[in-house]
């Protein structure tokens, strides 16, 4: 949020404010005014009640200093009196939301505080006399307190968006080769140490040492996370770690019980490294490594771009979600290599049936989504009927002799519904319609 969106919150706020009866600013200012300290001290209390709140913040920090300054802040939008005044107000909200974002403090934490100290106002105003509540005054009281809160959500969404940015960057700097050369040293300190303890046992010298795996616990968790790898790997990887530990212990006291088993937990160990950093490096690139079509997770922003277009400029698009028919069987029947390969030749075939302003996503282990821009029901019909068509067109070398794969489509067209996942579960429904009625088909919804 710039300086200039500040100044025009400013701008529209005052202009209410100097709209508004004399004797109503009165009343306003007093119920703002009236009791900050125990605001702040309910504020902080909602804050305290909740475990998320406890990681950023002191108790003692809140008593000393944090209730003080939120009172102040109170007593400051009450004594509001100019432009400048306002202005003033809503920059500190501002700075106060990137505080919040630089510490991590959840947005509907504070978000929800806030609507607690907005009611306690209300709650406080007199029902008699000069600054009694009205409808109309305790609805300009919260509308008066909105753009503060605002004006914070703003920043911190800011912030993050910018942090987000910035972890983006690292992750693509920190899969770098500089990446290969730290997972190389990290196997490599593993498997030395294995050697030289399985040597050192065949020799007859049982070591003294214990398995040092101090730098690949600080690896994993200090730099795992930021190169995007799973969390269930990174969590098993950790577990892997102390099992090898605790079979390097036991094989110093029991050398023929355990030398194999700590061979095969080592070797599991540094096949958890390795998927931990494929699974981060092929994400980054974006696209499935077996089909060559874009990950699932770019579904959503090119989706609601789509449905931006869509609704901007009076167009349409459709999505054709493409099953491959009975693949468990392929898979049971001729393994997993056939399956792949099965996998492999249906993406060809969708990637050769789309413009270069299409999209093609593996949805799911044998599931397909098309995105097809500016294209109607009728046109998107017939895609999906020339790829169930040359899908079924292919022939695959097995065990057991030549196989043709089936696909069935389901056809959806974008009808206005600003949520994209309307357009997907009507082609989805489509697709269990087309199941329904005999697989190798086509159906529209």
């Amino acid at each position: 949020m710039s300086s200039n969106r500040i100044e025009e919150v400013a701008r529209r706020q005052w202009a209410r404010w100097s709209n508004l009866a004399p004797s109503d600013q009165h009343a306003i200012r007093r119920a703002i005014a009236h009791d900050p300290e125990a605001a702040a001290d309910a504020f902080y209390a909602h804050l305290l009640a909740h475990d998320e709140a406890r990681h950023f913040l002191d108790p003692e920090l809140v008593e000393s200093r944090l209730k003080a300054s939120l009172a102040r802040w109170l007593r400051g939008i009450a004594a509001i009196d100019s432009p400048a005044d306002l202005t003033a107000q809503l920059e500190v909200n501002f700075h106060v939301g990137k505080v919040h974002s630089r510490i991590n403090v959840p947005l509907h934490l504070v978000s929800d505080a806030f609507r607690l100290i907005r009611q306690r106002l209300l709650d406080d105003m007199p029902t008699e006399g000069p600054d009694r509540i009205t409808t109309e005054r305790a609805l300009f009281l919260v509308h008066w307190l909105e753009p503060f809160v605002e004006v914070m959500n703003e920043a911190y969404l800011d912030d993050v968006l910018d942090n987000t940015r910035q972890r983006q960057a690292l992750r693509s700097a920190l899969l770098g080769p500089q990446l290969m050369i730290e997972l190389e040293r990290l196997k490599s300190d593993v498997q030395g140490w294995i050697r030289r303890l399985l040597v050192g046992l065949v020799a007859g010298r049982v070591p003294t040492f214990e398995f040092d795996a101090t730098d690949l616990r600080q690896w994993v968790v200090h730099k795992g996370p930021l190169i995007g790898a799973d969390e269930a790997v990174l969590a098993a990887l950790l577990s892997q770690v102390e099992i090898v530990a605790t079979e390097a212990r036991a094989v110093l006291e029991a050398p023929s019980e355990h030398a194999q088993r700590l061979d095969t937990e080592a070797a599991r160990l540094l096949r958890l490294l390795d998927q931990l950093v494929r699974g981060a490096s092929e994400d980054d690139v974006g696209v499935d490594p077996l089909t060559q079509v874009l990950n699932r997770r770019f579904m959503v922003p090119v989706l609601q771009r789509e449905v931006s277009l869509a609704r901007r400029f009076d167009r349409v698009f459709s999505v054709l979600m493409v099953d491959l028919d009975r693949f468990k069987a392929v898979n049971d029947t001729h393994g997993h290599p056939v399956g792949d390969e099965v996998l492999r030749q249906t993406a060809q075939v969708l990637l050769a049936n789309v413009r270069p302003g299409d999209f093609v996503f593996r949805y799911g282990g044998e599931e397909f989504l098309v995105v097809l821009a500016d294209t109607s029901a009728t046109i998107a019909a017939r895609r999906g009927e020339a790829i169930r068509r040359q899908v079924a067109e292919q022939s695959i070398t097995t065990d057991r002799g030549p196989y043709s794969p089936s696909v069935s489509v389901g056809v959806a067209t974008f009808l206005g519904h600003p949520d994209y996942q309307r357009v997907v579960q009507r082609a989805d429904e489509a697709l269990l319609a087309a199941k329904e009625g005999g697989r190798n088909g086509v159906v529209s919804r």
